[in-house]
């Protein structure tokens, strides 16, 4: 789970991702990720992998990554990690 957590923040400032209009204000409203998206986005963070996710959520890896495809597009990153810092610059699982 630190691995990837770790790979984030290595590459935290050499990502040049044009997050658009979310720049600055990424709301959950405004990402309109589905509620399955953000699980997997969560799991993404917490450094799961595929086949992790899809034991913990009862659904195929072909499922995880369908809705990882979603959510690549939906947030305009590239891949996981990429995703991974999206949510964690923008504080999308601060705290709860």
């Amino acid at each position: 789970p630190t691995d990837l957590m770790e790979r984030v923040m290595d590459h935290y400032h050499e990502l040049t991702v044009d997050y658009g209009r979310l720049q600055h204000s990424a709301t959950l409203n405004e990402l309109s990720l589905t509620k399955r998206e953000l699980e997997i986005l969560r799991s993404i963070v917490e450094g799961m992998s595929n086949k992790e996710i899809a034991g913990a959520l009862f659904i195929s890896e072909k499922t995880v990554k369908n809705h990882i495809t979603s959510l690549l597009r939906k947030l305009e990153v590239d891949d996981r990690t990429q995703a991974a810092v999206f949510a964690v610059s923008h504080g999308l699982f601060s705290e709860d």
